[in-house]
């Protein structure tokens, strides 16, 4: 997954505790949890990296050589970043749980014994809760100064992941293509493959009205073109319709 991606997780975490700074109690627990270690490491480093940027990073200690970790400083408030590591027991994740301090954990390993009591970010009325996610996309594609081209793109992506009954949307990782592109401000010809698209530089010639139309015909070759792929022929399937340079590109995925 893309830096960006995570840049987009640790800006919203920032902003959601900047917005609650002066509510906050002291002791107050929340956490994320994350489809796997290697998002929890990634989030861990571009979230130190930006608080640190910020001039806004700390230190707490909960026993001298046991377990130290940075903190995000507010002007009221003070919030232990508690990231799972890979050799940390859940055990010690519910010990460091029960300091007297205020912290956010972030884990993938199962939660019974942190979440009670805590706020947890993917909950209703949350930062990462699946309606504010995609509200906020919606915002920045209204916003946005992407063309109508890239708009439609992202349009046409958020309503496919709304439409598949088979993704989890309570997972970050669903969106991830989304908010790497909300955080970057840009969207590249590799993105396209994860929106099931295939890369059509002719959307910026394309009137706005015809877009959505042109953008389900390029999804439905690229879904043929994927079936194709894993359980056809190639070179039997489309020699109708592509060139021999582009059939050899297709069988070399193969």
């Amino acid at each position: 997954m893309s830096k960006e991606f995570y840049n987009y997780i640790a800006q919203h975490i920032i902003s959601f505790f900047k917005k609650i700074d002066e509510s906050m109690h002291s002791g107050e627990r929340y956490f994320l949890k994350l489809d796997n270690q290697s998002m929890v490491n990634s989030l861990n480093e571009a979230l130190y990296d930006l608080i640190g940027t910020s001039a806004i990073r700390g230190v707490w200690v909960y026993k001298p050589g046991i377990y130290d970790t940075y903190t995000l400083k507010l002007n009221h408030a003070e919030i232990a970043i508690i990231s799972k590591a890979e050799d940390m027991t859940e055990d010690f994740l519910a010990t460091l749980r029960n300091a007297k301090t205020t912290m956010l954990m972030i884990t993938s390993a199962p939660i019974d014994s942190i979440q009670k009591g805590a706020g947890n970010l993917t909950a209703k009325g949350m930062p990462f809760y699946k309606d504010e996610i995609i509200k906020n996309i919606e915002e920045y594609i209204t916003s946005s100064p992407l063309s109508a081209g890239d708009k439609a793109v992202l349009r046409f992506e958020l309503s496919r992941r709304n439409d598949d009954i088979f993704s989890d949307k309570s997972s970050l990782f669903e969106y991830e293509g989304l908010l790497s592109i909300v955080s970057s401000e840009k969207v590249t010809p590799d993105n396209f493959g994860g929106f099931r698209l295939l890369y059509d530089d002719g959307l910026v010639l394309t009137s706005e009205k015809d877009l959505p139309a042109r953008l389900m015909e390029n999804n439905g070759w690229f879904e043929r073109i994927d079936r194709s792929i894993r359980f056809g022929n190639v070179e039997d399937d489309f020699e109708k319709y592509f060139d021999t340079d582009l059939i050899k590109d297709l069988v070399s995925r193969t």
